[in-house]
């Protein structure tokens, strides 16, 4: 038995230099594992928030005169969505490149990952302002201002949290 302040501990749990060294040894295993669960996390949400920018690019910038198209952005006829068919164009482009600005951040991950995350922070960030403009500026935009910058959000919240473990 090894005496730990005033509790007698078992030498087999107490370890070489006492109960503190398992405390110590858990400590170092923990931490690298909460990192990359909550990087991976945000990652994920990352990349989730990638692939609904490609997905609204596709429907703004190709498949915009289509009906269900444009009744989906609430447009009332092929008409006015043709109007309305080069700003959309424009927008759609601009959800393209950022979210082109996440996977290369992604891609760039392995080599030189300050300018990865740099990157996948800067373009999420991009991401969650212009859904705050969603929601401040058009009535009834709540669902779609959450669907647009809820998962950069958590992304940036998670990587953030994570690299600083």
């Amino acid at each position: 038995m090894v005496r730990i302040g005033e509790i007698r501990v078992p030498e087999s749990v107490a370890g070489v230099n006492g109960f503190l060294v398992l405390t110590k040894r858990y400590g170092e295993w923990n931490t690298p594992v909460m990192r990359d669960l909550l990087l991976g996390v945000g990652l994920a949400f990352l990349a989730l928030s990638a692939l609904f920018h490609f997905y609204v690019f596709y429907l703004e910038s190709v498949a915009w005169t289509k009906p269900k198209t444009w009744k989906t952005f609430r447009i009332p006829s092929q008409e006015h969505a043709e109007i309305i068919r080069p700003m959309a164009l424009n927008q759609g482009f601009y959800n393209l490149f950022l979210a082109l600005g996440i996977v290369i951040g992604l891609v760039l991950l392995p080599t030189h990952s300050t300018i990865g995350y740099t990157l996948m922070i800067s373009a999420a960030s991009s991401i969650v302002g212009a859904g705050l403009v969603l929601l401040a500026s058009v009535k009834g935009s709540a669902r779609s201002a959450a669907m647009q910058a809820g998962p950069a959000l958590l992304g940036i919240l998670f990587l953030l949290v994570g690299l600083n473990q």
